[in-house]
């Protein structure tokens, strides 16, 4: 298997797309959406493309497209440091609008993937699967044949009711989509493990979705511009074919994740689990929010729509930060890390560098008095109750804002019972 710096990586990934397949090169789109409302920000690399694919406008690239997206999803927020969990990341994409061969489109995915010119992949550790039908429609049985007409062996090809995307709004195009996973050699988990288990044997590498259809007045219809959405996650593949432990492992945000721990003031214990999981929070927190500050649609920290989840991530930061020992005045250095590492790819980064500074420093300190104030109304609810749950402590922290740590850390200090 090849070894390439995340940079590296996607130059090949544009190498083969546009010289191989004949796609054309586009940018990233911003990551607040300019057409979709029901979104706050760009969470899949299709997305900005829909008008696209659904065939109510032409691309003035063509039909064959291929690019690098930047997105934001904080849906999993609180696993961020764990594995391969981020609130920023990128994706890779190429897209055929109309007339895409799926025996052509899955061959190319399979030649970049394993092919010695590209990510050498060895095809022995790759895993299929495929739709498997529902009540509206059955197998997938075209895709079935064509990875076998490609070469992958019965055993390695798996049906599952879960290979289904979107509808994603209202008359949106959906259809069946193909997942290819890289067996890492784990043990298996049980007799049962197979491609479909979550134990971490098996880990995904690429997605192809066939929107074939188009859901409107509640009724599956075929669409009359199928296309195909071809992608993957940047950080995922860096990780595999740089073999490292984690996605925090890979070249970037290793070095990031090494410029938060240059930082620290607290004792440092390679070995310490809590002070790596943090270490990594930091990192992941404050990559995403100078890409959200630094995009060319301005967001900044606030207490509704993007604006409150940019301050839920930036205080995040701040709250871990804490307790590594890492105050404000060290926080330039990791932003500048992260702007270096990423503005040649993306140099709104360096435009927007003293606005990105600027909305950091000023969050800090608002947090810091937000946060004496708030500590203090609660130490009063707390200490004029006789105990408190953890579904209250919750509430708290919607209606404060103060990390959950903190409100326990006041429990605890005045000496009321937690309950269940």
């Amino acid at each position: 298997m090849n070894h390439f710096k995340v940079d590296e990586l996607k130059n090949v990934f544009f190498q083969f797309f546009v010289q191989n397949c004949g796609h054309t090169q586009i940018s990233g789109s911003s990551l607040v959406p300019k057409t979709d409302d029901s979104v706050l920000f760009t969470p899949a690399g299709m997305h900005p493309l829909l008008p696209y694919l659904v065939g109510d406008l032409k691309h003035p690239s063509g039909n064959r497209l291929v690019n690098v997206q930047n997105v934001v999803r904080t849906g999993a927020i609180n696993q961020v440091g764990e594995g391969s969990f981020l609130t920023f990341f990128e994706l890779f994409g190429a897209w055929i609008m109309e007339d895409y061969d799926k025996v052509e489109n899955l061959s190319n995915v399979f030649q970049f993937l394993t092919d010695d010119q590209f990510l050498g992949v060895p095809k022995e550790k790759i895993y299929i699967t495929y739709f498997g039908g529902n009540d509206l429609l059955p197998d997938d049985y075209d895709t079935l044949l064509t990875w076998k007409k490609i070469g992958i062996e019965s055993d390695h090809l798996c049906p599952t009711k879960k290979n289904w995307k979107g509808p994603y709004s209202k008359d949106c195009i959906c259809g069946p989509n193909t997942r290819i996973f890289y067996d890492t050699g784990r043990a298996k988990c049980s007799d049962d493990c197979n491609v479909l288990c979550s134990c971490g044997k098996y880990v995904e590498l690429w997605d192809v979705v066939f929107f074939d259809y188009i859901f409107k007045n509640q009724t599956l219809e075929k669409s009359a511009h199928p296309c195909i959405d071809m992608g993957a996650g940047v950080e995922r593949i860096a990780s595999l074919i740089q073999n490292t432990p984690t996605i925090y492992d890979t070249d970037k945000l290793h070095e990031i994740v090494k410029a938060v721990e240059s930082q620290m003031t607290v004792p440092e214990d390679e070995n310490d689990l809590e002070i790596q999981k943090k270490c990594r929070i930091v990192a992941d927190h404050l990559r995403c929010s100078c890409f959200v500050l630094g995009d060319e649609v301005a967001t900044q920290p606030s207490s509704k729509g993007r604006g409150y989840v940019l301050r839920k991530i930036m205080r995040r930061a701040i709250h871990n930060a804490d307790q590594l020992g890492i105050d404000i005045s060290s926080y330039d250095g990791i932003i500048s890390k992260i702007i270096d590492l990423y503005k040649e790819s993306n140099p709104q980064l360096e435009e927007h560098k003293d606005f990105i500074l600027e909305q950091h420093h000023l969050e800090y300190d608002l947090y810091k008095t937000t946060l004496k104030k708030n500590l203090m109304k609660i130490e009063k609810i707390i200490h004029d109750s006789d105990s408190i749950s953890n579904r209250e402590i919750l509430n708290l922290f919607d209606r404060f804002g103060v990390p959950i740590d903190m409100i326990k850390g006041v429990a605890i200090k005045n000496k009321k019972l937690i309950m269940e």
